[in-house]
């Protein structure tokens, strides 16, 4: 249960957090899609759902530093985690060589 607080905690700090600079494209569309036509132009009020993953960091020691504060024969037992550390630690890398 607890990794899962962990995974949640990043995930909601993550997807929160602002845009740094560059991006990148990694799907891009110059013709319409087989079978789709185009009628005109799309209603400005009209949601459109959309989903953006970044990818996360550290996530394979999610488990090691979970026992860290957790386990009673740890050094670092019942030191528990800021929501910020948790964040920090968990949180998409940004790459400044890719501006």
């Amino acid at each position: 249960m607890h990794i899962s607080f962990l995974t949640l905690a990043a995930l909601a700090t993550s997807a929160f957090a602002s845009p740094i600079g560059g991006y990148t494209v990694h799907e891009k569309r110059d013709a319409l899609p087989r079978g789709w036509s185009k009628r005109g132009q799309l209603d400005r009020r009209a949601s459109i759902p959309m989903r953006i993953a970044l990818k996360q960091r550290n996530v394979e020691r999610g488990y090691e530093l979970l026992n860290e504060v957790s386990h009673p024969k740890s050094a670092k037992y019942g030191q528990h985690w800021s929501a910020k550390e948790v964040a920090d630690m968990f949180s998409p890398g940004y790459d400044l060589s890719q501006q």
